[in-house]
């Protein structure tokens, strides 16, 4: 199933509010698969309105976002009935586009701290160096920053430390034992050590 971008989606539902065509007109004309269109006639252009991708903002803020830009070329009501976005939802985030990040100061140090320890740091222990720095915060709240900014501790998962562990093993049977003999068979040095005993 091919994935279509923002402005793409954009422009189709463009041309759709603009009444240019239905459906299958809208699919010919830009150029959607045939395939992608249903039995009753209705292509998958029902589903270009809702813009779900990953944004970094929650999805109906973005939406209500692009709605707001559409109401200079269209009533309210008409872009609500096509993309099928409730009223009060739209409302909702219309109230709250000009609201700052109320953890602006709390993002701006943990990201400092994660770019301090070069990424070693995981959710636990960036909420601890909080704490050493005086900032109360729940872990919750610290994991759910992290997630929204992208930041994840990949240094230690389970098979680098099972790996680590197997290579230390391996150093404690062989090699170690190999620099404490020194060149000599374990017979020579068992003749060695108790001859210093002695």
């Amino acid at each position: 199933m091919a994935k279509y971008d923002l402005a793409f989606k954009l422009a189709v539902v463009k041309a759709y509010l603009a009444g240019e065509g239905g459906y299958k007109l809208l699919a010919n004309k830009f150029g959607i698969p045939a395939k992608r269109t249903t039995a009753c006639g209705e292509c998958l252009l029902k589903k270009a309105p809702s813009f779900r991708e990953k944004y970094s903002e929650p999805t109906a803020k973005t939406e209500s976002r692009i709605i707001h830009e559409l109401r200079g070329e269209f009533r309210l009501a008409v872009i609500l009935e096509a993309t099928k976005f409730p009223k009060a939802t739209y409302m909702y985030w219309q109230k709250r586009f000009n609201e700052t990040n109320p953890d602006k100061e709390i993002e701006k140090v943990i990201q400092d701290i994660f770019e301090e320890h070069n990424g070693n740091y995981g959710y636990r222990r960036i909420n601890i160096e909080l704490r050493n720095r005086e900032y109360i915060v729940n872990h919750k709240k610290v994991l759910r920053i992290m997630n929204k900014l992208g930041f994840a501790c990949t240094k230690f998962t389970r098979k680098s430390r099972k790996y680590s562990i197997d290579k230390y093993i391996y150093y404690y049977n062989h090699k170690r034992i190999k620099a404490k003999l020194t060149g000599m068979s374990p017979v020579e040095y068992r003749k060695q050590t108790s001859q210093l005993a002695a």
